[in-house]
């Protein structure tokens, strides 16, 4: 193959890894999970407000809450909502991991899969264990490149996740990468923490 005759500029080993999943969907999915939740927000104020009334309402006539049915009823839905909100804000991101990593256990077996990257000019070529299995990313399709605490990650227009972590290159320190990464993908935004 071409990519073997070729030396690579440096090189990235990924290991599966539950924490790099959990930052993966938390820095991917952010905007969205506070977008969604933004939209959740008028309903939770709504539900609010009602409880606010009932309980000043109470108050004035002198009449027990506990009578109150559809009270309870709203403050039941707040208190679910609540939840809601808050598993889906800062829950899902580690439940989706877990759950990804059930998955890869049950496709590459206990130990897992392990891939090698090699970082050439024009392209990454990734070569997964234990299948052999090769995938080749031309930097003009990555749209969106995200940093966490451990990782790179690049996003493309088909919204295909590739994750470097970066304690994994060879060749290359975390600020090289950062530099390389805005030298070859033009078509990129880079987003910040």
């Amino acid at each position: 193959m071409e990519s073997e005759a070729r030396t690579p500029l440096f090189t990235n080993v990924r290991v599966q890894n539950e924490t790099h999943y959990v930052q993966l969907y938390e820095r991917t999915t952010r905007a969205r999970r506070w977008l969604q939740a933004a939209l959740y927000l008028p309903l939770f104020g709504y539900a609010a407000y009602e409880i606010i009334w009932y309980i000043e309402w109470s108050k004035y006539t002198g009449q027990s809450l506990a009578s109150q049915s559809s009270f309870w009823i709203i403050t039941a839905v707040t208190i679910a909502l609540l939840a809601f909100l808050a598993y889906h804000l800062f829950f899902w991101p580690r439940v989706r991991a877990k759950r990804r990593m059930r998955e890869m256990a049950e496709i590459y077996g206990r130990d897992g899969f392990r891939d090698e990257c090699s970082f050439y000019d024009d392209e990454i070529v990734s070569r997964m264990t234990p299948d052999g299995s090769e995938t080749r990313l031309k930097y003009d399709v990555v749209r969106k490149v995200f940093e966490t605490r451990d990782l790179f990650l690049y996003q493309t227009k088909q919204k295909w996740i590739y994750s470097f972590p970066k304690e994994g290159f060879s060749g290359i320190d975390a600020e090289g990468f950062r530099e390389f990464t805005v030298k070859h993908c033009t078509n990129a935004k880079i987003v910040r923490n």
